[in-house]
């Protein structure tokens, strides 16, 4: 993953991120993503491993939870900053194009 985030970030423009936006569509993903994260069968589980401690579940909750998101949040950007999706041109040619000795 890093390796790509790498390489296609050097084609990444931000101009692409700021002009595309469509925010009030964000709202009606809000519940997929809780469902995403499924957090109703992680917990108790998570609760058990910890001793019940409130502080230790709830960091070990919210550090699980964002690792993802980080994740999820750099790979959208490069895919969507590259342009690819926006231009019709295919994503990873883009990346593969950029090349590198490690492509």
């Amino acid at each position: 993953f890093a390796l790509l985030a790498i390489i296609g970030a050097q084609t990444l423009s931000l101009e692409p991120l700021k002009t595309v936006v469509h925010w009030a569509a964000v709202p009606a993903t809000i519940p997929i993503l809780l469902q995403c994260l499924n957090f109703a069968n992680m917990v108790p589980l998570v609760c058990s491993y910890l001793g019940g401690s409130r502080a230790r579940v709830r960091l070990s909750v919210i550090l699980g939870s964002l690792i993802p998101l980080l994740i999820c949040i750099i790979w959208d950007a490069v895919m969507l900053g590259s342009g690819g999706g926006l231009s019709g041109m295919d994503p990873v040619r883009m990346i593969l194009a950029a090349g590198g000795w490690w492509v």
